[in-house]
């Protein structure tokens, strides 16, 4: 060993050992000769030739530090396919069965389709909600290009990846042949004198494309910026540590302070559900001239009954939730449902579907206040629909329409999702702004003691 504590001891600088090498090879021969020892000479001799170099030297080294990191973890991370099918569009109902195909409950089923067994690990760590929204949001693309509707999917393995593209067109044209069916079945109990329209349809002008891999080349690029940067700031550490021990000690505070107060704070989840408002299937007027169908107008009567002041009060009230019961004890009943219109959110999301979310610090109060929210939309439409065939008469075509369920309608695509993991606090975002906050106080602190011995001296 003791030969290995030589080998490392002529890395130090040849200034250094031509003036101590004689010193310290007496300091080695007395020694007992332990791995420790060779790692306190390794290391010390890494760190003289670092400190005593320049800037440059060090932060070039760095970044080649960094690049090589990089490209150890880019070797190891598998690559990204991506798959890509394109349906061209003349069909009104397209972007309804859209949304259908791309529900929690039609997503849930592909990811755990036994040929397909998407996201296998991720499937052991969080539940599935969050899976679906990390499909949705990051990997599953689904948008219009003119008359063309484009589904894009990525995923490490390319085969599946295609697989996943193809199944989902195939709902988009199965669901759009059976609503044609639909329709054509219903239209001669409403109109029997006049033709069926022709409905439109989804044609396929592209099959899957090969997937091409993901470029490695920016994750380099990142790599090695943070090992220059990385570098630059740990050999001006190195060179000040009265400095950098203030600086360590500040943001170490400053963490601890942030984390502490976020454990201390509760946690907050929220529950949503999606629905949407479908069209007539058959339209109440022959020659499709009737009252055009609005249903952002159809939304706006249901949210208001939906969330009216009494309603919102039953559910804070309703003795199996209790809302707000720790927090708001005492309040008046106005403020309670102020609080609770802060923590709803009822938003119109485009192509006939909205959502419900609601956030709160019980994660199943908070998915039954979702419920409750569903349950009450669907009964005020449907007491909305009852309401406009009382007045017509038997032989209408609206209250036939109505019969045969071809009419605007409310369904529920998406139902409350169980929030198991919470959004907020966001514990590691906040220790690291509590470690940026500390390391800008000793920077202040720091810039304040030099003006304050600079105005002593002067």
């Amino acid at each position: 060993m003791k030969r290995l504590i030589r080998l490392a001891a002529r890395l130090y600088p040849p200034a250094w050992r031509a003036r101590y090498g004689d010193e310290f090879e007496a300091v080695i021969e007395d020694s007992r000769g332990s791995a420790r020892e060779f790692v306190d000479v390794l290391f010390g001799a890494l760190k003289m030739q670092l400190t005593r170099g320049g800037y440059l030297q060090f932060a070039a080294v760095a970044a080649v530090g960094g690049f090589a990191v990089a490209g150890v973890i880019a070797l190891r991370t598998p690559a990204r396919y991506v798959a890509t099918s394109v349906l061209h569009n003349t069909s009104p109902d397209t972007e309804l069965r859209a949304q259908e195909a791309l529900s929690r409950s039609s997503l849930t089923e592909l990811i755990r389709r036994p040929s397909l067994d998407l996201y296998r690990d991720n499937r052991q760590r969080w539940p599935m909600d969050m899976v679906v929204e990390i499909m949705r949001r990051r990997d599953l693309r689904v948008y219009r290009s003119g008359n063309d509707l484009k589904i894009s999917f990525t995923y490490p393995d390319a085969a599946k990846a295609r697989m996943v593209v193809g199944a989902l067109a195939a709902r988009l044209i199965e669901g759009n042949a059976a609503v044609i069916q639909r329709r054509q079945a219903i239209w001669p109990e409403v109109w029997r004198q006049l033709p069926v329209p022709q409905g439109g349809f989804v044609v396929v002008t592209s099959s899957a494309t090969l997937p091409e891999g993901s470029n490695p080349l920016p994750f380099l690029a990142a790599g090695t910026f943070c090992g220059l940067a990385l570098g630059v700031v740990s050999l001006a550490v190195l060179r000040h540590r009265r400095t950098a021990r203030r600086v360590i000690g500040f943001a170490l505070a400053g963490g601890a302070v942030a984390a502490v107060a976020s454990f201390l704070g509760p946690d907050t989840y929220v529950s949503t559900a999606t629905l949407r408002i479908t069209p007539p299937l058959v339209s109440p007027a022959a020659d499709g001239a009737g009252a055009p169908f609005r249903p952002e107008e159809r939304f706006d009567a249901l949210r208001r009954e939906a969330l009216s002041r009494s309603t919102l009060l039953a559910i804070i009230q309703r003795a199996s939730l209790r809302l707000y019961e720790k927090k708001l004890a005492g309040r008046p009943a106005d403020e309670l449902v102020e609080q609770m219109r802060r923590d709803l959110s009822v938003r119109w999301g485009g192509a006939n579907a909205f959502t419900i979310s609601f956030a709160y610090g019980d994660r199943f109060k908070a998915q039954a206040v979702v419920r409750e929210l569903v349950t009450q939309f669907i009964e005020r439409n449907i007491a909305t629909a009852r309401a406009g065939m009382s007045s017509a008469p038997p032989g209408d075509p609206a209250r036939v329409i109505e019969f045969y369920r071809a009419g605007s309608n409310l369904e529920v695509l998406d139902p409350a999702s169980d929030p198991a993991a919470p959004i907020a606090p966001h514990r590691p975002m906040l220790a690291l702004a509590g470690l940026m906050a500390g390391m800008m106080l000793a920077a202040l602190t720091l810039v304040w003691q030099r003006a304050r011995a600079q105005h002593r001296t002067a």
